[in-house]
């Protein structure tokens, strides 16, 4: 149960972006709100105040209950197509490692004409002087078409140069062909999926212990806060000198720790 609370929490990050719970659960309790008086002010014009709140409260659940489900489908969803998305960058990453030989044999099952084959295993690019080679080699081959086998990105200016080829097709053949045609039953989804959530977690008890420091620059914003929050209540309490005291101090540690920030964002 924990696993399984732990995998739709880090599924749910993801699928919200940087939004943090905080916002999200402002969020829900904003909508809701706003639903209930919008509900409650229509029902009134039609039946009585106490019919009216009731009616508001169910179109609440109502809503709250149709909005959990359409999340519930969309994070399923969601899971599912990072999971894909996961396997298929995994073997993105072997294919980009694969020895010279294994990388031909399989650029060579792409193609189904005897078509001149290059084979590019490269990070950088597809750039017009790549397609400018391959159609060399098929032209000093007698080759009608042409067959670029690559997991890397296809630049426009690339395909352009394969358009106007004079005499010879230039076909792309992209990582989506490899990835399909490479069949490996030991990639297991479930074990990629616990090595990103673990990573997940590594890099939050980093950022923790970074934050935990007590001049590290994440934290400026919150002495600064603190200070204010201070001074403030300086002015409601008996003893105010030493919430302004502590004020000050609180806002000489966090002009301190910008200032440390700065000079470390300059130094690096």
């Amino acid at each position: 149960m924990k696993e399984r609370l732990e995998k739709r929490s880090f599924y749910k990050k993801r699928m919200y972006g940087k939004r943090t719970m905080i916002a999200r659960g402002a969020d829900f309790i904003t909508l809701r709100i706003v639903i209930a008086f919008a509900a409650f002010f229509c029902f009134k014009t039609l039946m009585p105040t106490v019919a009216s709140a009731v009616l508001a409260v169910v179109a609440v659940l109502m809503f709250s209950t149709a909005s959990e489900l359409i999340k519930s489908v969309r994070l399923d969803r969601f899971i599912a197509s990072e999971r894909d998305r996961m396997v298929r960058e995994h073997i993105k990453q072997i294919i980009l490692y694969l020895d010279n030989d294994s990388f031909c044999r399989l650029a060579g099952r792409c193609v189904y004409d005897d078509g001149c084959v290059t084979a590019l295993q490269k990070i950088s690019p597809i750039t017009p002087d790549d397609v400018l080679a391959a159609y060399r080699q098929a032209a000093a081959s007698s080759k009608k078409a042409a067959h670029i086998v690559t997991i890397a990105q296809i630049t426009p200016e690339a395909r352009v140069t394969a358009q106007s080829a004079p005499n010879i097709k230039i076909h792309f053949h992209t990582s989506d062909e490899l990835i399909e045609l490479y069949n490996d039953e030991c990639i297991d989804a479930d074990e990629l999926e616990k090595i990103a959530i673990m990573a997940e977690k590594n890099k939050r008890r980093l950022r923790g212990l970074k934050g935990m420091r007590p001049f590290a620059p994440s934290r400026a914003r919150s002495y600064i806060i603190a200070s204010s929050l201070l001074m403030v209540l300086s002015f409601f309490v008996k003893h105010a000198l030493y919430f302004r005291i502590m004020g000050i101090i609180c806002m000489v540690f966090g002009m301190l720790t910008a200032c440390i920030g700065v000079y470390t964002k300059n130094s690096a």
